[in-house]
């Protein structure tokens, strides 16, 4: 039953989710020190919010900075090849080091309103001012 009542809110949270990406996007395009992880709309539903910052000190202070206004997030996972059961494969994994070192979530809960998200970007915004 639980099953049934929460997929019958699925089809608004995939909306939501899109939206959320969409108004982080437009909202923080012109700052340079951020990229956005492409994301097909049309075929993907992001789960998370994902920015790409210029580097690791960046995205340091920038944590920093929305922690003053109440604003957590969070670095991506460190890489697979550095979790304990694989740090016996060898290989070149720049790539993926380079990612985890400068990748940050920002929030992406259901619940975030338009104001909420309209909130983050003007304090994401800020920290560049």
């Amino acid at each position: 039953a639980v099953g049934i009542a929460q997929m019958k809110k699925l089809p608004g949270r995939i909306e939501h989710n899109k939206n959320m990406f969409k108004t982080y996007r437009e909202n923080l395009s012109g700052i340079s020190d951020i990229e956005f992880v492409d994301i097909d709309l049309k075929t993907s539903v992001p789960w998370f919010a994902d920015i790409l910052l210029s580097n690791e000190k960046i995205r340091q202070e920038l944590i920093e900075h929305l922690n003053k206004f109440g604003i957590g997030t969070r670095k991506f996972y460190p890489p697979v090849h550095k979790l304990l059961p694989y740090q016996n494969i060898e290989g070149d994994f720049g790539v993926s080091n380079e990612i985890s070192k400068r990748g940050l979530w920002l929030p992406s809960s259901s619940f975030l309103t338009d104001e909420n998200i309209n909130r983050i970007c003007d304090t994401i915004k800020n920290f560049w001012n």
